[in-house]
């Protein structure tokens, strides 16, 4: 390996190098202001790196390509229209982040700069070749998400998610670990090209391979905790409930879009033992699919009911990683589509979860919006109600949103891949995930509304920024083409 590094080495990294810089200038920048023009200055300077990120991936999305620092790291279109997908979920926290903050004490420099240092270590982590690297990018993203979780120390329900979250990280984090060194003893590397060259080996010796296998294994076992899959989930209603809204969105969508950038490396690199690596996906999509949708239909307060959903939805990526097949990159661009449009609708529905708790009745409580807080919505603010239901439209996969057309790529990827059993039970856990967003729809326009509330202001960044996401997932379900990934 060269020791020496390039300009093209560094470059391969830009996007990770803007949020790392951000961050450090954003603490620099907090000390020597006063309180009212830091909270402006770090959230310009946190904003302009995570834009920087975005045009530094989406600059390599189109021009990039290869590895660098010796093998380390590797460029692919798949990981820059994740990180991509990083950057403006960054942004999207700010502008949740923005409405609510002042609320839920988050507007200090240390949210800011824990934010950025997250948004780098997953992008880090969806360009790691080496499994050690991996690693120490997941582990530097959850330390943040674990600080994150419970910034808000005057809710009582901050302290528990991210104790809970804290604790079976760590479980999570010796998974991967061991998987490391098995992997390290069946390939004398951890190199995931060089795993996937002694994998594709026809004379290999069995023993070596079931080794591998193994560690594979729990290398995505780690990964499938991060995701939020099943049985790997319990922490997910708990914390996605504790934790404040801007970061539980943050956590929904931007665990995904790294957790399954890795668990598509991973998977890629098994080779003739994939095999194992198909019926433990398999599995857990399924678990995920019925744990998730059952229960959803029991949770009336929102954010609870979006972290069981959550959990569905990474059942429905799971289902396409089932069928991945590394000579064609199908079932990967699949994965890729549907985590990049399941942030969009993450983001859009706690978007208007926000704007239910900027309420003046939910000021100064910990009290969490439920669905009786939006009944009667659609009339009351047509266009609030309209987005909300576009977000629930898209989450359960009707037309004509993106939702639906991400939903038939990994159906799709699933039958051709020859996976029809696991096809034909998502299908099926699909209709009962229709009635969980039934319900939201139900509250929307059918149901009257609960006495006086007050209102919460619509427009603003917050109004930008759901009616964006709700005319995008529109436009991608009209124009399903554009949802294709370059290069996969």
């Amino acid at each position: 390996m060269n020791p020496l590094w390039t300009l093209r080495d560094v470059a391969l990294l830009s996007p990770e190098i803007a949020c790392l810089l951000g961050a450090l200038a954003v603490l620099g920048i907090d000390m020597p202001l006063r309180p009212q023009k830091s909270r402006r200055a770090v959230e310009g300077v946190a904003a302009l790196a995570l834009f920087a990120a975005a045009l530094a991936a989406g600059a390599r999305l189109v021009g990039g390509g290869g590895t660098a620092f010796g093998g380390l790291v590797r460029d692919e279109a798949l990981s820059n229209a994740l990180r991509i997908g990083l950057a403006l979920s960054g942004l999207a926290t700010l502008v949740l982040a923005r409405r609510v903050g002042r609320a839920l004490g988050l507007l200090h420099a240390e949210f800011y700069a824990l934010l950025l240092f997250a948004v780098g270590a997953m992008d880090l982590l969806t360009v790691s070749d080496d499994l050690m690297l991996a690693f120490v990018a997941l582990e530097t993203f959850s330390l943040a998400m674990y600080v994150l979780a419970g910034f808000n120390k005057s809710f009582s329900g901050n302290r528990e998610a991210a104790l809970k979250y804290f604790l079976l990280g760590a479980l999570a984090a010796a998974f991967f670990l061991l998987g490391l060194a098995l992997v390290f003893g069946g390939a004398g590397s951890v190199r995931l090209e060089s795993v996937r060259a002694l994998t594709a080996q026809t004379g290999l010796a069995p023993e070596r391979l079931e080794l591998l296998a193994v560690g594979l294994v729990l290398c995505s076992a780690a990964l499938a905790f991060k995701v939020g899959a099943a049985p790997f989930h319990v922490w997910v209603p708990d914390v996605y409930t504790g934790a404040t809204t801007p970061v539980a969105a943050f956590l929904s969508a931007g665990a995904k879009l790294a957790g399954f950038g890795a668990l598509l490396r991973v998977a890629g690199a098994a080779g003739r033992g994939s095999a194992a690596l198909e019926a433990v996906f398999g599995l857990m999509a399924l678990a995920s699919l019925v744990a998730g949708n059952l229960g959803a239909l029991r949770q009336n307060n929102l954010k609870r009911l979006l972290a069981y959903s959550s959990v569905a939805q990474t059942g429905y990526a799971m289902v396409a990683l089932v069928a991945l097949d590394r000579s064609d990159a199908g079932a990967a661009a699949a994965v890729t589509a549907y985590v990049l449009v399941y942030a969009a609708m993450a983001f859009l529905f706690f978007g208007l979860v926000t704007l239910v708790e900027s309420r003046p009745e939910f000021q100064g409580t910990e009290r969490g919006a439920t669905l009786a807080d939006i009944q009667g919505l659609g009339f009351e603010r047509p266009w609030v109600g309209l987005i909300f239901g576009v977000a629930a439209i898209s989450m359960a996969g009707f037309p004509p949103t993106a939702g639906f057309i991400a939903k038939f790529e990994i159906f799709k990827a699933a039958f051709s891949g020859g996976h029809t059993w696991v096809a034909v039970l998502a299908l099926l856990n699909n209709a009962l995930s229709a009635a969980v967003y039934l319900r939201v729809l139900v509250a929307l326009y059918m149901l009257p509304v609960p006495g006086e509330r007050g209102s919460a202001r619509f427009g603003g960044s917050l109004g930008l920024l759901t009616a964006a996401l709700a005319l995008g997932l529109l436009l991608l379900g009209i124009l399903p083409s554009n949802l294709a990934m370059p290069g996969l």
